[in-house]
């Protein structure tokens, strides 16, 4: 908002950003990109991204890369691959962020997984010299694991060719446990809804409280 009123002319730069903390949605990605004149769909003009951690764990545990923000893209305005992909509804709910981890430092599991495969994120720390080896850490998010193959079928159901698909293993992050709604979805769903409309976005970013 500062850059807009000092009339700084983003297009000249080229610009990638990292966001951690917190999962965002798709349509706040958008905005972000058009106040920063950023082109998503260009693999050479920057981008923007999500990393997690956990403090106790460590930085950077997952990471989207242009690949895993493409297909989440796609799921976003896709109905039909969306449900193809993460086997739920898209009618309610949110979609899931993609992230890639390393398989050498970390071991991840679900537990109590729902009928579509989402539950408690478990995660423990495999990489040689760790000091202390947290095993089996609950991190309070609500994920699922999705393999290759099955990115590769959802595009099968839509009659469109699948990208190259890292071997890298993949988590699809919800959110945080106590972000559930009660009828489902994540308060992320807000957002998402709100960023939807770029006049409405503009109104309310910084801080602010609904009510």
């Amino acid at each position: 908002d500062l850059a807009r009123e000092q009339a700084i002319e983003w297009s000249k730069q080229r610009i990638s950003i990292i966001i951690g903390e917190e999962p965002f949605s798709e349509n706040y990605r958008t905005y972000l990109a058009q106040q920063l004149a950023m082109d998503l769909d260009s693999t050479t003009r920057g981008w923007i991204g999500s990393s997690c951690g956990v403090a106790e764990l460590g930085l950077n545990i997952w990471f989207e890369t242009q690949q895993t923000v493409r297909i989440r893209r796609l799921a976003h305005s896709n109905r039909a691959f969306r449900d193809a992909l993460f086997g739920r509804d898209s009618r309610s709910g949110s979609v899931a962020t993609l992230l890639h981890h390393n398989p050498m430092r970390t071991y991840v599991e679900i537990l109590n997984p729902d009928e579509q495969g989402f539950g408690q994120l478990v995660v423990s720390m495999v990489e040689c010299g760790r000091v202390i080896p947290l095993i089996r850490y609950i991190t309070g998010d609500i994920a699922r694991l999705i393999t290759g193959d099955r990115i590769r079928q959802a595009y099968d159901q839509i009659g469109v060719a699948a990208p190259p698909i890292s071997p890298l293993p993949i988590v699809a992050l919800l959110g945080r446990e106590k972000s559930k709604l009660p009828a489902g979805g994540n308060v992320i769903q807000f957002q998402d809804a709100l960023y939807a409309n770029h006049t409405v976005a503009d109104a309310i970013t910084g801080a602010f409280k609904l009510i």
